[in-house]
């Protein structure tokens, strides 16, 4: 009973943490790149490699059908083919304890399905960390733009804070000299109202 629940739940977080890149799942292994374009190697190659326009012209061919292969998701389709795998293994169920001749399942077909799907899930989350890589780059720039922005409007309010410190002592020292002309005032009708002798 512990073996197989135990194996189940250990086959269950396994392929969790494959979908979310938890625990550092597959990220050990070395990451297919080849969709990737280096803008940096592509203009050395393209200057110092190609002799003439005809390689020229086939190096952009490489990196253009290595960038049609980024848009495919990993994700999106690791989660395609799971849910494949569970409608399969559902059906293998419903016949185990439904048996209606409306439902009868290939029991070999099915799992021969399952073994394949299987396969092209990992096969997807073989290539998933590219995927997960190439959106964390973008993060990061996204990161990066608004720490600048951020850093921008901290400036400025520092700006800010540093005029209203210095309005306010203005304002302290109109208000000291404001008081001493009133004092001045006061003293002035004082003496104008003391009679001369």
């Amino acid at each position: 009973m512990w073996t197989n629940k135990g194996k189940q739940m250990a086959a269950l977080k396994r392929d969790l943490d494959k979908l979310t890149f938890a625990n550092g799942a597959y990220k050990e292994r070395s990451i297919n790149t080849q969709g990737k374009v280096n803008s940096h190697n592509l203009c050395f190659r393209m200057h110092h490699e190609t002799g003439n326009m005809v390689k020229e012209k086939k190096l952009l061919k490489e990196v253009n059908a290595g960038q049609k292969g980024l848009n495919d998701l990993g994700p999106s389709v690791v989660e395609e083919i799971s849910d494949r795998i569970w409608r399969l293994r559902w059906d293998i169920r419903r016949n185990y304890f439904i048996p209606r001749p409306a439902i009868r399942v290939d029991e070999q077909q099915v799992l021969k399905e399952i073994n394949e799907l299987k396969w092209a899930r990992d096969k997807a989350f073989a290539n998933a960390p590219a995927m997960e890589e190439a959106l964390n780059e973008e993060d990061r720039k996204q990161h990066m733009q608004i720490r600048g922005e951020i850093e921008v409007v901290k400036r400025e309010i520092n700006g800010v804070k540093k005029s209203i410190a210095s309005l306010k002592r203005q304002l302290l020292d109109v208000r000291r000299k404001k008081g001493e002309a009133y004092k001045v005032i006061l003293k002035l009708i004082k003496t104008q109202s003391q009679p001369i002798c």
